[in-house]
């Protein structure tokens, strides 16, 4: 974890100043937000509450499908 943080942050200081509008400010703070994460239950914790989002998302799509039939 500790060798992804340093390699991710070297590529991070690299990104050249021009195009910095072009990165979403989402996606930059999700990737802060992970990095922040010292131990291996927070980073547990933040995969499983993307699956619990993504599995609401798909049950309202499937839902949405069966009322439009």
């Amino acid at each position: 974890m500790f060798q992804i943080k340093i390699n991710i942050m070297d590529k991070v200081d690299k990104v050249d100043k021009d195009n910095a509008s072009a990165i979403d400010p989402v996606v930059v703070l999700n990737l802060n937000k992970f990095l922040l994460l010292s131990n291996i239950d927070s980073i547990i914790s933040y995969f499983l509450s993307i699956r619990v989002v993504y599995s609401a998302t798909r049950y309202i799509f499937f839902c949405a499908t069966e009322l439009l039939n």
